[in-house]
Formats: structure tokens, sequence, C-alpha cells
């Protein structure tokens, strides 16, 4: 469990870092315009990745449960669904974009000024969707593995594919390549790798390979029914806060997609740090809850709401402080970055680590209809006052919308929904000790 727990730390830390450390590189390379392109071309990209429909998180829960029953034909019946649901979404993903990419206006969607980097857009978003498509399918392997609790081995092949991209990058720049390849070194050389843990485990282990005669209609809808809650989740996200980067292009212009997405990365720092804790309370949470410890559920998270929110406090001041230092230090240039960005980002930056806690225990207490209603209702209104605010605030507008929708759509609902479960009479049956032996892990 130790070991796991470490494995996957580790694998977070490298899989954050090193986005992190190339941006410089992929910035100073290709120029604040075709960058803007990638990271607004990206933003649709993640709204695309929802057509997974949340089948990853399922199946990992539903093989934990069939080892628990030392089932193999249920793990090999599950493979089965999953790649029976993902393939044909991989296809068809890939065929759409092949003939419809080239059909799209990228100059002025994007608000491109540049000809040749104009031209360079619909080849980014094929290999983009490519890497996507494919993703979705060796996906289920490392998903299995992690259900069969093989954390360290999962860990260790998700370290070598996010390393895999930094020769590939340096490759690319050395060679003096297009904005293609290098968008090609960054997202489909880790994909490959993926690619070659799924061939090596399937290979290794035939119990587990699935076969036609084995699908069963129960673990397809399973699957889709289980994933129901985190498509949605992902969904708001996606087309609320990731879909910024693409309407900022649309709206204001590429060049500005760069500081935004830079100062963006720095003030996501804190809820990066603390939301570790947040997945691995998830679990604890839930079984306290299941065997009555509610007062405890009660006392712990709120511990750890005040201690979040007081360290992403402190952290956002002191980035606000510094953040031009910061970007100047971390990029090797300055960036012109509007102060009502920097107030909004460090605004948004306590709203993100108070919204993951407690998003965190709404999913251990499983309220899968008032998270489903109130992230829809956080992405209409995030959207409608992202679109009416960069017309008057430039990109500083679709962070303020984003403060907005937060506070009103979900912290005050969260507070009121969760003041109202935990405050139930105290039925404690186990102990609040007895509740942390469970199981720990990471989703």
């Amino acid at each position: 469990m130790l070991t796991g727990s470490a494995a996957l730390g580790v694998s977070r830390v490298i899989s954050l870092s090193v986005p992190f450390l190339t941006l410089p590189w992929t910035l100073g390379y290709l120029g604040e315009e075709r960058f803007g392109i990638w990271m607004a071309v990206t933003s649709l990209i993640t709204v695309l990745a929802l057509a997974e429909g949340g089948v990853s998180n399922s199946l990992v829960t539903a093989t934990s449960r069939a080892k628990a029953r030392d089932s193999i034909v249920e793990i090999r019946q599950l493979a089965g669904a999953s790649f029976a649901l993902l393939v044909p979404v991989s296809v068809v993903m890939f065929v759409l974009a092949w003939v419809l990419v080239p059909m799209v206006s990228w100059k002025t969607l994007l608000n491109v000024k540049n000809e040749a980097a104009a031209g360079e857009v619909p080849d980014i978003v094929i290999i983009l969707v490519a890497a996507l498509s494919f993703g979705f399918v060796f996906n289920v392997t490392a998903k299995i593995r992690t259900g069969l609790q093989q954390i360290p081995q999962v860990s260790a092949w998700e370290i070598a594919s996010t390393l895999s991209a930094v020769p590939a990058l340096i490759a690319v720049m050395y060679l003096e390549l297009g904005a293609q390849w290098l968008v090609a070194a960054m997202v489909a050389t880790p994909v490959a790798i993926k690619g070659l843990h799924a061939a090596c485990f399937l290979l290794k282990y035939d119990k587990y390979r699935p076969a036609l005669r084995n699908l069963k209609l129960e673990h397809l809808q399973d699957l889709l029914k289980g994933g129901s809650m985190f498509f949605v989740v992902a969904m708001a996200s996606a087309v609320a806060v990731s879909s910024d980067q693409l309407l900022i292009a649309s709206f204001v212009s590429a060049d500005a997609v760069a500081p935004y997405n830079v100062v963006y990365r720095i003030f996501a720092l804190p809820f990066i740090m603390t939301s570790l804790v947040f997945s691995a309370q998830w679990p604890v949470y839930a079984d306290a809850a299941a065997r009555g410890d509610v007062d405890w559920v009660r006392r712990s998270f709120s511990k750890t709401l005040a201690m979040a929110v007081s360290v992403a406090l402190m952290c956002s001041i002191g980035l606000s402080i510094f953040v031009d230092e910061i970007v100047y230090l971390w990029i090797g240039k300055s960036l012109q970055i509007p102060a009502t960005l920097t107030l909004a980002m460090a605004v948004f930056s306590v709203l993100m680590v108070a919204e993951g806690a407690c998003r965190f225990l709404m999913y251990s207490l499983d309220l899968r209809r008032e998270l489903i209603v109130l992230s829809l209702l956080m992405m209409v209104v995030n959207l409608s006052l992202t679109v009416t605010l960069l017309r008057y605030m430039g990109s500083s507008g679709a962070i303020v919308a984003t403060d907005v929708a937060y506070i009103a759509c979900l912290l005050l609902p969260y507070g009121i929904i969760l003041n109202r479960r935990l405050r139930s009479p105290r039925n404690s049956a186990v102990s609040g000790k007895s509740a942390r032996l469970g199981m720990i892990e990471s989703p």
C-alpha cells in the first residue's frame, strides 16, 4: 500500500513537472501566437475527451470489485466491454477529424494573424485528436491494472511515457522542425509508450486478454452508468473552464492566450499541491460515512478545508506579488500580464482549492444528482458570462466569469448541501479511528 501510494505520488509530480518545465522551451521556440494556437486547440481537444464518457473511472471501481471476488473471468469481460465501447468511439472520432478539420476556417475561428501559422493548425488538430483517440484505447490497460492494485507498475509506465516527451522535444528543436512536429513530440510520443504498455500487459497476462465471446451487455451498461457522474462533472469543467483559451483566441486574439495560460499554470500550483490530499481522503470519507461516523467526517473535513484554503490564500498572495518576477525567471522574458488577470487568478486559485475539497467530499457521500445539477448550472453561467466579459475586459474576463460562477453555482450550494448532510445526529457505530483504517487509493 505504502509503495503504491509513493509510486503514484512520484508519477503525478513528474507528470505535472515535465509540462511545467518544458513550457519555456515551447513558448520560446514557437512564439506567442503559435503557442497560443496550440493551447487554444488543446482546450478544444479537452472538450472532445468527454467522448470517453467516464468509462475509465468506472472501470477502476468495477475491476477492484471483481478482484475482491477473485473473478478473473469478470475482469476479462470488463476489459472486453471497455474496448467494445472505446474502440468505435476512437475510430469515429479520428475519421471525423480527418474529414472535417481541413474544412474549418481556423484563421477566422482562432483569430490568427500569421498565414503560415494558420496553415499549421489543421495538422496540429489532427495530431491531437489522433493522440486522444489512441489514448482512449491504450488507457484501458492502465485502468485495469489500477483496479488490480498494480499501482507501482502503472506509475512506472506513466513516468516513462511522460519523460519520453523530453528527448522528442529536444530532437524537434535541434532539427528546427515545424510546430506540428513539436506538438507530435509532446503528445504523440507519450501515447506511443502507453500503447507499448498495453501490448506488454496483454501479452504477459493472457488471462486478462478480452475476447468477443466474453462480451456481456450488462458490463457495457454498468460501465456507462458508473461513468455518468464523472462524465457530467468533466464536461462542465471542460466547457466552462478549459474552453477559456479557445474563447480568448476567438474573441480577443491568439496572442492573448499565452499570458493567460502561463498565469493560469502558476496559480494552479496550490490546487496541485492540495489535490493529492483530497483524492486520498475520498475513499476514507466514503468508508466512514457508510459506517455512520458522520461526526468524524465533519471534523476531519473542516480541518482539511481550513488548512487547504489557508495554504492557497498565502500562496496566492505571494504569487500575486511576485508574478512578474516568476514569469521572467520561468519563461526567460516578460509577458504583458494585466493586473486584473493577476487578481482574478489569485481569487480563482483559492476558489479552486475550496471547490476541489468540497467536490471530493460530495463524491464520498455519493451525492450524484446534486453534483450533476450544480455542474451543469455552473457551465451555463460561466460560459454566458465569459462570452460577455471577454468583450469588455479582454482575457481577464474569462477568469472573472469563472470566479463568479464558482462562488454562485458551486461553493455556496456545496456549503448548504454539505452542512445539511453532515448535521446528522451522532450515530457512530464505529470509531473514527476504525473508519480511517480503510484502504486509501487515489482515484
